[in-house]
């Protein structure tokens, strides 16, 4: 489907403008801050990461272990 460049740009308007509304709404609401640029992220925890990791890798582990006794 090839799609003409009005199309495009019309389509890309309405991207804009609905993501324009949406962060208007949101710095409106009380107590929130608004974004500070597009590519904006919360903080990161690296407390929280750590732990996950390490529950996946003994998670990992344990999974490894149990299907290894079946092998042979």
């Amino acid at each position: 489907m090839k799609i003409s460049k009005k199309t495009a740009a019309i389509i890309s308007a309405t991207i804009v403008e609905y993501i324009s509304t949406e962060e208007k709404m949101l710095s409106a609401q009380p107590g929130r801050q608004p974004l500070a640029g597009a590519g904006a992220l919360p903080p990161v925890n690296l407390w929280g990461i750590s732990g996950r990791q390490d529950i996946m890798q003994m998670r990992s582990l344990m999974q490894y272990r149990a299907f290894n006794k079946y092998r042979g």
